[in-house]
């Protein structure tokens, strides 16, 4: 467990760093390892009455997650069909993210990361499935006013806070 969380410490430790007072919806798109990290992330950080959402293509894992409280809503979608990613999203109830955290391990989920983030808002590619070849050009070919972030592998704190969210 502790090999496995020192691989994605950096998830939890840049998604806290990202949510300020006016977040009120983060998606996290992926609930592997890293996803669980920034899903308790954002939980520890947002307000209570903020929504908390996960994207995988996965029931269990969206099942899993709900089980321990890691998010309001888990939602099963494939994120290369960004238009149906949306509706989806838009059917659920749920506004375009505030701040967006790209933590797949499939391709293509860019142009899907960039349409379900509100334009100002944040996206942070922690993927390494990530084009960023795609992500640039997906922004400008979706006019999105999104700033996108490319995650770090490396946390400052060297995992402290990501350690800490575990043991809680």
């Amino acid at each position: 467990a502790a090999v496995a969380m020192f691989d994605v410490c950096n998830a939890a430790s840049q998604v806290r760093s990202l949510i300020d007072a006016a977040t009120r919806t983060v998606l996290v798109l992926g609930g592997g390892h890293a996803g669980l990290m920034a899903l308790a992330a954002a939980r520890d950080t947002l307000a209570s009455s903020a929504h908390l959402v996960l994207i995988d293509s996965d029931e269990r894992i969206c099942e899993r997650a709900k089980a321990l409280d890691l998010c309001d809503v888990a939602l099963r979608i494939d994120l290369r069909d960004a238009l149906t990613a949306l509706h989806s999203l838009e059917a659920a109830g749920l506004p375009r993210a505030d701040l967006t955290v790209v933590v797949v391990n499939a391709t293509d989920c860019e142009a899907a990361a960039i349409l379900l983030t509100a334009d100002h808002g944040t996206v942070l590619f922690f993927s390494m499935a990530t084009s960023f070849t795609k992500a640039a050009l997906g922004s400008d070919g979706l006019a999105s006013t999104a700033r996108m972030l490319v995650g770090s592998g490396h946390a400052p704190d060297r995992g402290a806070y990501a350690l800490e969210l575990i043991r809680r």
